[in-house]
């Protein structure tokens, strides 16, 4: 049995954090369930799902029971602990720091294997897709959420050079582009990053600093195997991206309230 969203969690319905969560629950799912439907998948890729969900559904449950417990503050003590948070809210670093956990984006990054080579994966693996913006003849600060509207794996090339398939999946599964970063507007640690492999949920599966593009081939495979989806050889060339005209830029995929103010008591 697999169960997303309320279905999945119950707790205080501070925030909209109840929609945040299961929105997330069913994109990871969904693209897994897809694979596995298809004959793509190994079982260990639905077993990912609990894997990397569940930390964050439990992250949300400690949340809202802290918040519960500010919300319906009684007691002197509570009071006072109420309004030292509020203070503290008051400053711009921890007001984003609940600010991007009410919408969902504090959950930590997922477990990745190591390189092919037996190092350690890129720090940017298994974190949400934030910061990276493409540059277009048409428009700036673009960015890469809309390449996965098709619900594959995206392989971007930013550094010119491309990465052999030798090891990707066919068409039908991952989408293999070329694209510039646009320095101007992207997140200081995509300035070094030369590819990346991008899931249908918008996590992070791999990055690279690597300019070599046949150890690049070589840790896409890695990444894609141990993940548990099951590929086919395509020899094609990556084409040039086609951006939106026009394409908003944001961030992180949704857009999250940066104030949050907790009611006085009586």
């Amino acid at each position: 049995m697999l169960l997303a969203g309320d279905a999945a969690h119950m707790f205080f319905p501070a925030g909209g954090q109840g929609m945040n969560l299961g929105i997330q629950d069913a994109a990871n799912l969904g693209w897994k369930l897809a694979a596995t439907v298809r004959g793509r998948a190994a079982a260990t890729l639905l077993d990912s799902y609990d894997t990397e969900r569940r930390p964050a559904g439990a992250a949300v449950v400690a949340n809202t029971r802290a918040q519960a417990a500010l919300f319906c503050a009684e007691t002197p003590e509570e009071v006072a602990l109420r309004d030292a948070f509020s203070a503290a809210l008051a400053q711009p670093e921890t007001n984003l720091l609940w600010a991007r956990r009410v919408a969902g984006f504090g959950d930590p990054p997922y477990a990745v294997a190591a390189e092919a080579d037996g190092t350690s994966a890129h720090p940017m693996a298994g974190t949400r897709l934030a910061g990276l913006a493409l540059r277009s003849d048409t428009t700036a600060g673009t960015a890469p959420h809309t390449l996965l509207h098709d619900g594959k794996m995206v392989l971007l090339d930013l550094d010119g050079k491309h990465t052999p398939q030798t090891a990707s999946a066919d068409s039908d599964d991952f989408a293999h582009h070329a694209a510039a970063v646009d320095r101007e507007v992207a997140a200081e640690p995509w300035r070094d990053i030369t590819s990346v492999l991008i899931r249908p949920d918008a996590r992070i599966a791999w990055a690279s600093t690597d300019h070599d593009p046949r150890r690049r081939a070589k840790g896409v495979a890695v990444t894609v195997r141990d993940m548990g989806v099951l590929v086919q050889r395509d020899a094609r060339r990556s084409p040039k991206v086609a951006l939106p005209r026009g394409s908003p830029h944001c961030s992180e995929g949704l857009l999250i309230s940066t104030q949050m103010v907790f009611p006085r008591g009586p």
